[in-house]
């Protein structure tokens, strides 16, 4: 009766199973006899992944056999297809078997994802001492071990084998059954770690191309062009998409706010910015847009691409996620944007990585806070208030929907315990919202007068464990961003390519340290034009020669050429600039 109960309440659609056997020894055949109906199974492949094919309870299972200390490398050569439904840890209970290098060996396997605990039983063996006689070091070691797996666990040889194989199968299907029946999707086992989508980019192999795209002004909107003379992918530096061009051609593109004209389907919810995309010339075939998830296996299981097109929403599968990006063929160029369906399961609420956006408002000593998601880029978000100036810091971390945040703002001189900046609201839950219609701060801080050096601290609330965490801390210095210290009147690209034409001839005869701002040309043109600037006898020829360059460039490289200005001729560009006010 406990059988059949099990049985029906187990997924029908699923008519095969996958289980990995992973142990420190050989196969551990008392442990495959207990996975299959009357231990009967064959042995269907060899070499570094053994597999072995039964049945339990009626059902079709492949059992893959996996050395614990030589997991990563063996899955590297030999990855399989799906990852498992079931994860069997295999331990022989012998002395010294529970030690801190056995601990570490199995802390590795974290790499198959933060939900692989999730799917692990751990299957204790008959050996020469009985579970409850391990104390000291190994007794931490082995509690430290079901506390990982969440106390799933069966311990063999103290019942018959009938008994043992009806209660393994039992506590495999339960726990399938708290997965939803959701296998383990596996990572990319590969020996590069990256944090984020730039970083990941500045790793592309030699087909793939990071390019700094032009920025163009077309009816009071930005948008970015990329023009490519051969095929390839393209990913671009400012907003992490990827293009993927079969032949040369040009791409315009921009990122708008949603609207109720492009809607989000039922039982979905938007997970990035909506990028508007137009292939001019040649052929666009496919596009990697940046996502936000903690969780490789939510992404794959929930994510799609929405793609809009003539009053038409189509749903694009995915046809590869990285632990940054979604890559999907598209039939045209139009509106696209991630989405996530719903899961109801978990209540569709969870981590993703966020950032925290700041923008000093000079005139009235306020400070705005923003928390959005981390492919949210915070030029667009500037374009919301044209008082806005944009804080530079270290901004990532991690969010999670549904929680409640609060932000604390100190003063780092005394002022006295009246003066305090106002913070409002004093705390707010964070939604998951369907549609990214407007962006709006989520904390506003009046500051008091005087007041321009502070130390902010985003603050989650704990309510299972009584705490508040904190989990962005920052230190911000404003009078680096006053008007007396920054470029007022240059604040666009437009107004910074004016003043480069403008004084065009003054640069030429008074910049100086060419040779440091040439450093960081390499993203603005090729390496063999660098050498040859660098080979000039004198610096009114450098300068010539870059400005010629330069010129027959974007608007983004002209910006760039600026502020490479600015940085390596400080004194030069603030008494020009005081000039041209």
């Amino acid at each position: 009766l406990t059988t059949l109960i099990y049985d029906t309440a187990a997924n029908p659609l699923l008519t095969e199973m996958r289980i990995w056997l992973m142990s420190f020894s050989e196969t551990e055949k008392s442990v495959l006899n207990l996975i299959f109906d009357k231990g009967n199974y064959d042995e269907a492949g060899s070499g570094r992944l053994k597999t072995f094919k039964g049945a339990m309870n009626k059902k079709t299972v492949h059992v893959v056999d996996i050395d614990i200390c030589n997991a990563k490398r063996i899955l590297r050569w030999e990855k399989p297809t799906l990852g498992p439904h079931a994860i069997l840890l295999a331990f022989s209970l012998h002395d010294d078997r529970f030690t801190d290098q056995t601990k570490e060996i199995v802390e590795n396997l974290e790499f198959l994802g933060e939900k692989f605990w999730t799917h692990v039983i751990v299957v204790f063996t008959e050996g020469d001492r009985s579970i409850d006689e391990y104390s000291g070091a190994q007794r931490s070691v082995l509690e430290w071990l079901l506390e990982k797996c969440g106390h799933k666990s069966y311990i063999c040889g103290y019942a018959p084998e009938t008994t043992e194989r009806r209660e393994l199968s039992e506590r495999i299907q339960r726990m399938m059954r708290r997965n939803n029946s959701m296998h383990l999707v596996l990572p990319d086992i590969s020996d590069r770690d990256s944090q984020s989508p730039l970083d990941i980019l500045r790793k592309l192999d030699g087909k793939d191309y990071l390019f700094t795209p032009e920025v163009i002004v077309q009816e009071g909107q930005r948008k970015y062009r990329l023009q490519c003379d051969h095929a390839g992918w393209f990913h671009c530096k400012f907003t992490q998409i990827g293009f993927n061009m079969e032949v040369e051609g040009e791409v315009l593109y921009s990122t708008v706010l949603q609207d109720s004209d492009c809607p989000v389907p039922a039982n979905y919810y938007q997970a990035g910015p909506v990028y508007d995309i137009k292939c001019v010339q040649g052929e666009l075939s496919q596009l990697r847009l940046p996502h936000c998830e903690t969780s490789i296996e939510d992404a794959r299981h929930f994510m799609s691409v929405i793609h809009y097109s003539n009053q038409m929403v189509d749903i694009l599968k995915p046809q590869n996620i990285t632990s940054t990006h979604v890559t999907v063929s598209i039939p045209e160029t139009s509106n696209f944007f991630i989405s996530k369906m719903v899961n109801w399961f978990t209540d569709h609420w969870s981590k993703t990585h966020g950032q925290v956006i700041l923008f000093y408002l000079q005139q009235a000593h306020r400070l705005h806070v923003f928390l959005k998601p981390r492919n949210v880029d915070p030029r667009e978000v500037e374009k919301c208030n044209k008082d806005y100036t944009l804080i530079q810091t270290a901004c990532e971390c991690m969010l999670k929907y549904e929680c409640v945040y609060s932000i604390s703002c100190d003063p780092v001189e005394q002022h006295g315990p009246s003066v305090r900046p106002k913070i409002q609201p004093m705390d707010t839950k964070l939604h998951c919202t369907k549609q990214w219609k407007h962006y709006y701060p989520t904390f506003d801080i009046k500051l008091p007068d005087g007041v321009m050096d502070v130390g902010l601290h985003l603050k989650k609330k704990n309510p299972k464990k009584g705490r508040v965490d904190v989990v962005w801390s920052r230190d911000i210095t404003l009078t680096d961003y006053t008007a007396e210290n920054r470029r007022p009147t240059l604040s666009t690209d437009e107004q910074c390519v004016s003043f480069l034409k403008k004084n065009k001839a003054k640069l030429i005869q008074k910049v100086k340290n060419i040779d440091a701002i040439l450093d960081h040309f390499e993203d603005i043109i090729v390496d063999e034009q660098i050498d040859e600037i660098g080979a000039m006898t004198t610096n009114q020829k450098k300068m010539k020669r870059i400005f010629k360059i330069i010129e027959g460039q974007g608007l983004s490289s002209k910006r760039m050429f600026f502020d490479l200005l600015y940085q390596e001729e400080r004194g030069l560009m603030d008494e020009m600039t005081k000039d041209n006010n």
